[in-house]
């Protein structure tokens, strides 16, 4: 049963429920009086720095050559530390508990950070890059709705010119030359016109314009 209490309280360090982790503890070294990893690992969990002292005074009272509870008492005892040292004890390797020492020297958070810090500037770089798409995306939609819509002009159709037929010279009257061309013409007269040519005065009617003699 006190066994179970050691683990027990190893498993909630291990978790950080550092308060169950010091009752499970409590329980074990009083069943235990004499156990040196007992009062070890209890004195990891305590808050109170006297408690702690009081714990790693009876570890070395058990075992005076325990090197851990050496550097925690050592620790303890340099005004500059933090009261505060059970950090995060039981993180990496639950059994046996980390010391205090090596919990601070190589804290978890610190380890982290860096991650953390990549995956934000990660974060921040696409974040920009899609902010800066749709304000492009904007500018280009806004541009496209105040340039005016050029309308495409209408096809025209050709017009097809009239063909006009053919003139048949055939079928046209001959050129009547009319009465006295070319005749020089001194007057008129009732019955027709007088006109001097190679044959002298000739005398056309007024009806046909023929000639007279």
């Amino acid at each position: 049963m006190e066994q179970d209490f050691f683990k027990l309280g190893v498993q909630a360090a291990n978790t950080g429920d550092y308060q169950k982790a010091q009752a499970y503890f409590s329980q074990f070294v009083q069943a235990n009086p004499n156990s040196e990893k007992g009062w070890l690992y209890l004195g990891h969990c305590l808050a109170d720095a006297e408690k702690r002292v009081t714990c790693y005074q009876r570890v070395l009272r058990i075992n005076p050559s325990n090197e851990e509870a050496q550097r925690a008492l050592s620790a303890l005892s340099q005004p500059n530390r933090p009261r505060e040292i059970n950090q995060d004890l039981y993180e990496r390797q639950p059994a046996p508990v980390r010391s205090t020492e090596k919990a601070r020297q190589m804290p978890p958070s610190q380890t982290a950070k860096p991650h953390k810090r990549s995956v934000n500037i990660v974060t921040i770089l696409i974040g920009f890059v899609v902010g800066l798409i749709v304000c492009v995306g904007i500018v280009c939609v806004a541009i496209s709705q105040m340039s005016p819509k050029t309308q495409a002009l209408p096809t025209l159709t050709p017009i097809p010119t009239p063909s006009l037929p053919e003139l048949n010279t055939a079928v046209l009257p001959p050129a009547v030359a009319p009465a006295g061309a070319g005749k020089a013409c001194l007057g008129f007269w009732e019955r027709g016109i007088a006109c001097l040519d190679e044959r002298g005065w000739q005398i056309y009617n007024n009806e046909n314009m023929g000639f007279l003699k």
